[in-house]
This record gives structure tokens, C-alpha cells and sequence, in this order.
């Protein structure tokens, strides 16, 4: 996205059945960190109340997380912000953060909404605004569970990440495909482990071909238009790509601030890469 654009809008994460929602302290597929190392990292952390009635804010060496939803989960969102920053520092991507991350989390859905649509975006799941350099995003245990908010909190935090180390925020392919490449992680250990090829981007990069010169140059009207869940996967599949077949490639587009010069030249190789995932 260009510095002219004030948002990257999001919402590309499935909703999980109401029976597989577990509170956060019982809920066993976390693959990491359990609630006593999360507690175990926090115990330095400032935990404050706020003005706003029902609101804290927990400060810890990587940023500030401001939210109405419970201590455990403010934590346990501290706590991500190490783990995801460890996995860019892990895939070499670099880590000179020029600020700390701050984040705002709502437990009410409909109160996200009213604070995305002030920032004219108002059918986002969650954002990153680079005016501000704030991530928000929403989280009820009775509506979402922590598979869902790892994902679309990890997608956010790519975004910021970008903006702070490289002061990248576009374009939309590469801003929301690397995103989902570091949304799509499994936990090995105590480690994220990105580039995952989950089957719903697979399924939805392999629906259509887009010629890879179309995609680099979207506009946004387009990108995040009826059909951005499918814009979303293809990114996410020349991120997946250039990852596994040209590992530096990322870290030039980064640095350089371009875009890919002759996208035409890996057309036919990226798209029968895709096919055969």
C-alpha cells in the first residue's frame, strides 16, 4: 500500500464452531506459550488501568497493548509480540525495529467496528493503520476462539513489523502476502513456524489464474473488492514462492521499496508451482 493509503483493511480468517471455543487458560491446542510461561514472561510487564472505564494497558519491551478484554489475554498478546518478532528475526528478514508496537483490542465486536469505521474502515476484522502505527482488532471468547486470534493478530503485527524495520506498507500484493505468510504458522516448540500451505489458501490460489503482472499492480479498489479473500491467497502464494525458491528475493523487495521488476519472467514458473502445492 502506498503511504497515501491510511489502511490495510483485513478479515481473511475462518470463524471456528462455537464447541471448540475454550476459555484461554483451558484451551490445550496452544502450541505456545502455555499460560505459565506467558505468566512467567509478564511478570516485569506494567499492568495500569486507563481513563477509559474497564481498560488497562500492559506495557512490555516490545510495545503497548491497550484493551477492555481480560489480563490473561492482554498477556498472552505480550507474549505474541515476542514470538512473532522471533520468527522474522528466525527467517533472516531483519530486526531493527525503529519504534515499539501498540496495539488496541476490543472485547465488543460492534465497539471495533465503530473505532475501524472512524478510520474509514469500517468492514475490517482487524487493522494496521501507519498514520498512527496502531493494530486493532477485536476478541470475544463467545464468538472467536485463539486459533482465530493468533492468525489475524499475527497478520497485523507482519504489517506493523514492515512499517517499523522497513518502512514498507505496499504494494497491496506484497504488503497483504507477506502478512498471510506469516499468519499461516505452526507451532514447533516454543516457536512459530511460518509459510504454512493451509488448504483454504491453496484451494482459493489455485480457484483462478491471475496473470502475476495483473496481481503486482492491483489497485486497491480491486485487491479489496468481492473477490479479496482469492486476491489474499495469491498473494500469499508468490510470498510462499519467492520464500522457497528465491529466499533473498524477499529481503530485496523489503529493502528496495520496488516492486517485482519483470514479473512476466516467473509467471509460468510460479503459477505451476502453485498448482502443485
Amino acid at each position: 500500500m502506498s503511504s497515501a493509503v491510511p489502511l490495510v483493511q483485513d478479515g481473511f480468517h475462518a470463524w471456528s464452531p462455537p464447541e471448540a471455543r475454550r476459555p484461554i487458560a483451558e484451551d490445550p491446542r496452544l502450541g505456545s506459550p502455555e499460560a505459565a510461561e506467558v505468566e512467567r514472561r509478564a511478570a516485569d510487564w506494567e499492568i495500569v488501568q486507563i481513563d477509559r472505564p474497564g481498560w488497562r494497558r500492559i506495557s512490555t519491551p516490545l510495545g503497548r497493548i491497550y484493551g477492555d478484554i481480560g489480563i490473561s489475554a492482554l498477556r498472552r498478546l505480550g507474549a505474541y509480540l515476542e514470538d512473532f518478532d522471533q520468527m522474522y528475526r528466525t527467517a533472516g528478514l531483519g530486526n531493527r525495529l525503529s519504534g515499539r508496537y501498540q496495539v488496541r483490542i476490543f472485547r465488543e465486536r460492534k465497539e471495533f467496528c465503530s473505532y475501524a469505521a472512524c478510520l474509514g474502515a469500517a468492514n475490517a476484522q482487524s487493522l494496521y493503520d501507519p498514520k498512527t502505527g496502531e493494530i486493532g482488532l477485536w476478541f470475544d471468547e463467545a464468538e472467536v476462539d485463539l486459533a482465530w486470534l493468533e492468525g489475524i493478530f499475527a497478520h497485523e503485527v507482519t504489517h506493523a513489523w514492515m512499517d517499523l524495520v522497513w518502512q514498507r506498507t505496499g504494494p497491496l500484493w506484497f504488503a497483504e502476502g507477506m502478512a498471510e505468510y506469516f499468519a499461516s504458522f505452526r507451532w514447533e516448540g516454543d516457536v512459530p513456524v511460518p509459510g504454512q500451505a493451509k488448504p483454504e489458501l491453496v484451494a482459493l490460489a489455485q480457484l483462478e489464474r491471475m496473470p502475476l503482472a495483473r496481481l503486482v499492480s492491483i489497485p486497491r479498489d480491486e485487491m479489496y473488492g468481492p473477490e479479496w479473500p482469492r486476491h489474499y491467497a495469491l498473494a500469499w502464494s508468490v510470498v510462499h514462492y519467492l520464500q522457497t525458491r528465491v529466499p533473498d528475493f524477499v529481503g530485496r523487495l523489503l529493502a528496495g521499496r520496488g516492486n517485482i521488476p519483470e514479473p512476466e519472467a516467473i509467471d509460468a514458473t510460479w503459477w505451476a508451482y502453485v498448482e502443485a502445492l
